[in-house]
C-alpha cells in the first residue's frame, strides 16, 4: 500500500478514547500492525452498545468491549476477504465482508455513525489488492477534502460525527440552553404567568402563617399561665377562627393556581405541538428516510406530554418550594438561631446527594427514552404491515421481538426506579436526623430556661422542619421532572432544530405557468454521498411530450422523477424547466404544477371523493366524477352503496390493489398538472383495466409533459421517446422503433426478455 493511499482517510476513528484504543491494541497478534479502527454503537444482535471494527496488515476483526479484555465476535484474514460492503439498512446499517463460503457481519451501527464507517470502508478497500480498480469502487479523496468535510461533520466538543440534519451535536447540546428555550415560550403568555407567581406568593405566605399562630396558640392559650382564663379563651377562638380562614382561602388559592397553570401548561404544548409538525411538513423526504414513523410519533406525543407534565406542575412546584425554603429558613432563624442552625444542618447533605442523583438519572433517562422509543418504532412498523404478518405466519417472530424490545423497556425502567428509590431513602434517612435534632437540643433548650425556647417554639419549629425538608426532598425528586423535562425539550427541540435537506431560498420565486419544456444537465445524485443513483444524466424534452423511462431494476428511474419534483436535490448539474432552475423556485409553485401517480398508491382515511379532491380541496362533485371516469374508475366506485362517500379505510384498506392506483390518478387528473408523472401506474392492474387507463392516458398526455415508467415496455409503445438508464447511466435515447432496431442495443435485450418469460407464463398457464 502506498503512502499516498494512507494518507487518503484516516484509518483510527477519531471518535475512539484511549482506552478503547488501548484494549484494541491488547487484542491484536504479536507483529500485526493496526491499520483502520472505527466505532460502532450497536452491537451485533442489534442492541444499543459499543463495538469496534478493526483491520489490520493480515486481517479483520470485530470486537466487543469486555472488560479489560475485549472479546473477538468476528474474524476474517484479509487474503480470504472477497468483497466488503455498508449496507444501509432502515436507521440502521451493517458492515460485512464475503468470502468463499459465506457472508460475515462485522458491525452494525445506527445513522449517526454511518461516516465514520464509510471512511472505513475506504480505507479498509486498500488493504484489499483484489478489490483496486474494481467498478464500483470508492471515490478518494484528499487529506484536504477528508479535513473539511471533518470539521463540518464532526463535533468540535466530543469529535462524534454530528447528524447532517440536525447540524448539531446530540450529545453536547446545552441543556440550560434548552430550558431557557422553552421557558422562553411563556413570554407571550405574561400575564396568566404573573397572576400565578403572585398566587404562589400568597400559598407561602398563608402557609408559614400558620405554624406562628400555633406557637401563640399552645403558649398564650394551652400554656398561658400568666394569662387569665377569659384572656386565653379569647386568643384559642381568634386563633381558631384565623386558622380556619387562612385554610378557606388556601384551598381557593389552590384551585385557582391549579387551573391558571393547568391552561399554561396546556396552551403552550398545543403551541409547541403545533410548531412541530408545522416544521415536519417542511422537512425533506431524506429526513423521513432516515427516522421511523414511531420515532417521530414519539416525539410529538410522548415528549410533549412530558414537557406539558413539567411546565403545569414542575415549574410551579420548582417555584413554590425554593420561595417556601428560603422563608422557612428566616423565620426559623428568627424564632431560635441556634436551634435553626442545628435542624438545618443536614440540609447540605441532601443538596450533595441530590446534584450526584441528578447526573447519574441525565444517562438512565436518556437509556429508558431509547428504548421507550424502539417500542413505539416497531409498533409503527408493525401493525399497518399486520396483513403480511399474518400471510407469511410470523405472529410468534413479531410477538418475540416485541417481547424482548419491551422487556428491556421493563429492564431500563427498573433500574431507573431502583435508583430512585435508593435516593428517597436515602434522603429520608438524612432528613429524619434532623427531626430528632430538634427533640433533642430544642428540649434541652427548654428544660434548661434558654432565652426564646418554649413550648410554642419547639412545636412550631417541628412544623417549619417538616414544611423545610418536604419541599427539599421534593426539589431533589423535581430533579426527576427536570431532567425528563430536559430529555424531552433536547428530543423535541432535535426535531426543530432540524433543516429540511431541500433549502428553499430565501429569494425564491413563483414558478410561472409551466409550458412544459425540462432539461436535466449534467445531473449526478446519490441519497448516500458515497454510492451515486444517477450519474452525469443529460437529456432534453419538449412541451408535449410523452416520455418513457425503462431499464432494470435500481437503474435511476424513480431517482429521476424525484429529483424533477424536487424531492431531493442533485448532487451536480441542474434541472430547469422552461430555462428556470427548479431550485430558484418555491417548492409550492413546482409542485403545484406537477401531478405524480406514484408506484405504491397511498390513500388517506376518509371519503373516495375527499382522496380523488385531495390535491384540489375545493373541486365540485362533477369534477371529481369527471376526473373518476377519465381514470376509470367511476364505475366500481358506483358499485360501493354509498358510492364516492365510501370510506377507503386506512391506508384504502377496503380498496383492491387495482382501485387504489386508479383513485391516484383520478387524484392526478383532477389536480390539471402541466407535468404528469407515471410511476409504474399500471403495475397493480390485470390486462383488461391497463388498457382501459393506458387509453385514459393517451388522452390526458395531450398538451402536457408526461413521464411514465413501466416495467411492461408495451405499455410505451405511444411515448415520444424512451430513456433507458442502466446503473445511474443514460445509455440509449430514441423511439420505441428505433430502439427495438439496435440489435445490441439494452433496450432490445430488455424487451426480448420479457417476451421470452410472457411465453413461458402463457405456455405454464
Amino acid at each position: 500500500m502506498s503512502e499516498e493511499r494512507t494518507q487518503d482517510t484516516p484509518p483510527i476513528d477519531p471518535a475512539l478514547s484511549e482506552d478503547a484504543k488501548q484494549q484494541i491494541q491488547s487484542s491484536l497478534k504479536a507483529g500485526e500492525e493496526l491499520k483502520v479502527a472505527v466505532e460502532g454503537d450497536m452491537d451485533l444482535p442489534g442492541r444499543f452498545g459499543t463495538a469496534w471494527l478493526v483491520a489490520t496488515n493480515e486481517r479483520i476483526l470485530s470486537l466487543a468491549p469486555n472488560g479489560g479484555t475485549p472479546h473477538v465476535a468476528a474474524e476474517v484474514r484479509l487474503d480470504e476477504a472477497r468483497a466488503i460492503r455498508k449496507r444501509d439498512l432502515l436507521n440502521s446499517g451493517i458492515f460485512e465482508v464475503d468470502t468463499d463460503e459465506r457472508a460475515v457481519t462485522f458491525l452494525r451501527f445506527t445513522q449517526a455513525r454511518t461516516e465514520a464507517v464509510a471512511s472505513a470502508v475506504n480505507s479498509i478497500k486498500d488493504l484489499l489488492p483484489q478489490l483496486e480498480g474494481e467498478e464500483g469502487g470508492h471515490r478518494r479523496r484528499s487529506a484536504g477534502d477528508w479535513q473539511r468535510r471533518r470539521k463540518r461533520e464532526m463535533c468540535p466538543k466530543c469529535g462524534k460525527p454530528m447528524p447532517r440534519w440536525m447540524g448539531v451535536c446530540p450529545d453536547c447540546m446545552d441543556k440550560r440552553g434548552l430550558m431557557v428555550r422553552l421557558m422562553a415560550r411563556t413570554k407571550r403568555y405574561w400575564v396568566p404567568a404573573s397572576a400565578s407567581f403572585l398566587l404562589v406568593l400568597l400559598t407561602i405566605g398563608t402557609n408559614n402563617v400558620q405554624p406562628l399562630l400555633q406557637k401563640t396558640l399552645v403558649d398564650d392559650s394551652f400554656l398561658g399561665f400568666r394569662h387569665t382564663p377569659g384572656d386565653r379563651l379569647h386568643t384559642f377562638y381568634l386563633i381558631m377562627a384565623a386558622l380556619l380562614g387562612l385554610r378557606i382561602l388556601m384551598a381557593l388559592v389552590g384551585a385557582v393556581r391549579g387551573f391558571v397553570m393547568n391552561w399554561l401548561g396546556e396552551k403552550i404544548t398545543l403551541d409547541l405541538r403545533t410548531e412541530m409538525y408545522d416544521h415536519l411538513q417542511k422537512l425533506s423526504l431524506s429526513y423521513y428516510d432516515q427516522k421511523e414513523t414511531g420515532w417521530i410519533m414519539d416525539r410529538v406525543t410522548s415528549d410533549s406530554a412530558n414537557l406539558q407534565d413539567f411546565l403545569t406542575n414542575g415549574i410551579q412546584d420548582t417555584l413554590s418550594n425554593i420561595l417556601n425554603l428560603v422563608v422557612i429558613a428566616v423565620l426559623m432563624f428568627s424564632m431560635n438561631p441556634k436551634l435553626a442552625f442545628m435542624a438545618l444542618f443536614p440540609a447540605p447533605i441532601v443538596v450533595l446527594m441530590s446534584a450526584r442523583f441528578m447526573k447519574r438519572t441525565n444517562k438512565l433517562y436518556h437509556r429508558q427514552w431509547r428504548r421507550r422509543s424502539r417500542v413505539f418504532a416497531l409498533l409503527a412498523n408493525v401493525i399497518p404491515g399486520v396483513r403480511v404478518v399474518k400471510a407469511f405466519a410470523q405472529e410468534s417472530r413479531e410477538q418475540e421481538r416485541f417481547v424482548e424490545r419491551s422487556q428491556d423497556l421493563f429492564t431500563t425502567t427498573i433500574n431507573t426506579y431502583r435508583t430512585q428509590r435508593g435516593f428517597t431513602v436515602s434522603t429520608n434517612l438524612v432528613t429524619s436526623l434532623s427531626h430528632l435534632t430538634i427533640w433533642g437540643f430544642g428540649g434541652w433548650q427548654l428544660l434548661h430556661g434558654a432565652p426564646g425556647a418554649t413550648v410554642g417554639t419547639l412545636t412550631a419549629f417541628m412544623t417549619y422542619v417538616r414544611g423545610f425538608y418536604d419541599p427539599l426532598q421534593t426539589l431533589a425528586r423535581m430533579s426527576q421532572t427536570v431532567q425528563r423535562a430536559a430529555t424531552s425539550a433536547q428530543r423535541v427541540f432535535e426535531v426543530l432544530d432540524a433543516q429540511p435537506d431541500v433549502p428553499e431560498a430565501s429569494d425564491a420565486k413563483e414558478m410561472p405557468p409551466i409550458q412544459g419544456a425540462v432539461e436535466f444537465k449534467n445531473v449526478t445524485f446519490g441519497y448516500d454521498p458515497h454510492n451515486m443513483v444517477l450519474k452525469d444524466v443529460s437529456f432534453k424534452v419538449e412541451p408535449g411530450e410523452m416520455i418513457g423511462l425503462v431499464g432494470p431494476s435500481g437503474a435511476g428511474k424513480s431517482t429521476t422523477i424525484n429529483l424533477l419534483c424536487r424531492f431531493y436535490d442533485v448532487s451536480e448539474g441542474a434541472i430547469e424547466i422552461d430555462g428556470i432552475d427548479i431550485r430558484d423556485t418555491t417548492l409550492r409553485s413546482l409542485r403545484d404544477q406537477i401531478g405524480v401517480v406514484l408506484q405504491e398508491p397511498f390513500l388517506f382515511h376518509g371519503t373516495i371523493a375527499e382522496n380523488i379532491a385531495y390535491g384540489n380541496p375545493g373541486a365540485t362533485r362533477e369534477e371529481i366524477i369527471r376526473a373518476s371516469k377519465a381514470a376509470n374508475a367511476h364505475e366500481f366506485v358506483m358499485r360501493f352503496p354509498e358510492g364516492y362517500d365510501t370510506m377507503a379505510g386506512e391506508r384504502g384498506t377496503r380498496l383492491s390493489g387495482g382501485e387504489r392506483q386508479r383513485i391516484s390518478i383520478a387524484r392526478a387528473i383532477l389536480k390539471n398538472p402541466r407535468i404528469l408523472i407515471l410511476d409504474e401506474a399500471t403495475a397493480s392492474v390485470d390486462t383488461e383495466t391497463e388498457e382501459e387507463i393506458r387509453q385514459a392516458i393517451d388522452r390526458l398526455v395531450t398538451g402536457r409533459t408526461t413521464f411514465a415508467i413501466a416495467h411492461r415496455f408495451s405499455t410505451l409503445q405511444h411515448a415520444s421517446r424512451l430513456i433507458v438508464l442502466e446503473r445511474g447511466r443514460l445509455v440509449e435515447m430514441g423511439t420505441h422503433e428505433e430502439l427495438l432496431a439496435m440489435e445490441d442495443g439494452l433496450f432490445r435485450r430488455l424487451c426480448d426478455k420479457q417476451s421470452q418469460m410472457s411465453r413461458i407464463m402463457m405456455v405454464g398457464g
